[in-house]
């Protein structure tokens, strides 16, 4: 409160009125943290960690605890197969090899490869008769020229290697386990060359025409797989 004025002269000032108020004192401020200690009790940061919550999809990527494959299943020591009925014709070593060594490598049971054995025989004879009925219906080499169509063919395959040798035998199996001596292009261009031949035979070689003289199934059908 203001002191009052004396008589004749000017008031005097409170010194606490006048004074201006006093700031608020700032908080210090905080101490620096100190740095992390490492292992080595320094102050180098530890190397950080792997992010631990997908430890459990990085042991699933690899296949167990020790990064390691899963074992295969074994295979059966020794797969025996057997040839279905009527597929022999269509079914030789090579095949019966390629699915006893796949079943091997792959785990598979025996009676699995049998089952794909007996799938393959089926694809292949149906083929086969495919291509034979597309022979048969052929207005130029099958119906009623069906017969001498067979013929020419057959010399024209007696002509390529000796009969009996290696090389014939192994023509005539692929003939047969493709289907391929059933299509029309095949056998119609076997029978085309036979008949090149017939026409090129002279006088009295007897060579001439269609005197063949073993069964003509057997160029369409083979020995083992003619039609029942």
């Amino acid at each position: 409160m203001a002191n009052e004025p004396k008589a004749g002269g000017q008031a005097t000032p409170d010194p606490a009125a006048a004074a201006p108020p006093a700031e608020p004192k700032k908080d210090a401020a905080a101490p620096a943290a100190a740095p992390a200690k490492g292992e080595d009790g320094k102050g180098t940061p530890p190397p950080a960690k792997a992010d631990e919550g997908k430890g459990g999809e990085a042991a699933a990527g690899t296949g167990g605890k020790d990064g390691a494959a899963p074992p295969k299943p074994e295979a059966p020591a020794a797969i025996e197969l057997a040839i279905p009925d009527g597929a022999e014709a269509f079914i030789g070593d090579e095949i019966m090899t390629e699915i006893t060594d796949a079943a091997k490598a792959g785990g598979g049971s025996a009676e699995q490869a049998q089952a794909a054995l007996e799938e393959i025989a089926d694809k292949a004879a149906a083929k086969a008769e495919r291509y034979r009925q597309e022979t048969v219906n052929d207005p130029v080499y099958g119906g009623s020229n069906l017969e001498q169509t067979q013929q020419l063919a057959e010399r024209t395959l007696d002509r390529m290697w000796p009969k009996g040798s290696a090389e014939a035998k192994e023509l005539r199996q692929i003939l047969t386990s493709t289907g391929m001596g059933n299509r029309r292009v095949v056998i119609g261009a076997l029978a085309n060359i036979g008949k090149l031949m017939s026409e090129d035979a002279p006088p009295g070689s007897g060579k001439a025409g269609g005197a063949a003289t073993r069964d003509a199934a057997d160029v369409l059908y083979g020995q083992q797989a003619k039609p029942s």
